[in-house]
């Protein structure tokens, strides 16, 4: 769990877009909204008295091309904190910075697997890739990181700043996921509540009505993981207890 936490930051919190559960070990979206929007991030971070920097992200799987190589990835569009949120370094290269993303900068980070899957044997700063129809320079590879808890190979990823995302490429203009850290790991809790007050506030949610969100603590997730981890150990050690019986049986006979 200490491995996994260093891999996700350490004191994050992450709001997601309408309802999302664990279920059999993973996380999946009970119900997609649209209300989760930029203007929310600024707010949580200048309203909560607990927050120490906020990622506001939209994820989009993409075809991603370069010269006569394509691939589908997942294409993050986020603001430059989320680096020191996620504990995300780089392994050549450099990060996208603010003036680029209020500029709509057409820029872009790759992870490791994109890089191979794309480039082979070229040194890929300063090319330039197409996501789905539209140009970006490549400016940063982002170090390795494996796989996430529910799987996903993290390196398989593209980050480009989250108004360019909006603006350029995705046509939309809410995120689904704001990634928060938290001043210490003792006001994860006051800053769940307030973040809950902020959010509820900004969309206008009545006594009685159901949050629109999910705030999520990356400790409570992996317990959860886990925990389900646990019940699927002791089914698979079930049924193989069974199998050794039943061929016991059947050897006796």
């Amino acid at each position: 769990m200490l491995s996994q936490l260093a891999k996700m930051g350490t004191n994050v919190l992450v709001v997601n877009s309408g309802q999302v559960k664990i279920i059999a070990g993973r996380e999946r979206q009970i119900k997609s909204v649209t209300t989760l929007e930029l203007r929310d991030a600024d707010a949580i971070l200048n309203e909560s008295s607990c927050i120490a920097s906020c990622a506001p992200s939209q994820v989009k799987k993409m075809q991603v091309k370069y010269g006569n190589l394509s691939t589908k990835t997942t294409v993050v569009g986020t603001d430059p904190a989320v680096m020191g949120i996620l504990n995300h370094s780089l392994a050549e290269g450099r990060f996208f910075d603010n003036a680029e993303n209020n500029g709509l900068r057409r820029v872009a980070v790759l992870g490791p697997t994109v890089i191979k899957n794309l480039f082979e044997q070229t040194n890929p700063i300063g090319e330039i890739i197409r996501i789905g129809k539209v140009p970006f320079e490549v400016i940063g590879v982002r170090a390795a990181k494996g796989l996430d808890i529910n799987g996903a190979d993290q390196d398989d990823q593209i980050y480009i700043p989250v108004k360019t995302a909006l603006t350029r490429l995705f046509n939309l203009t809410y995120i689904n996921v704001i990634y928060v850290q938290v001043i210490d790991s003792r006001s994860l809790e006051k800053a769940e509540s307030e973040i809950r007050d902020i959010l509820r506030e900004r969309h206008h949610l009545k006594d009685g009505q159901a949050d629109d969100f999910t705030i999520q603590n990356q400790t409570a997730i992996l317990e959860m993981q886990r925990e389900s981890s646990k019940t699927f150990t002791f089914l698979i050690g079930s049924i193989a207890a069974v199998s050794l019986l039943v061929g016991e049986w059947a050897s006796w006979r």
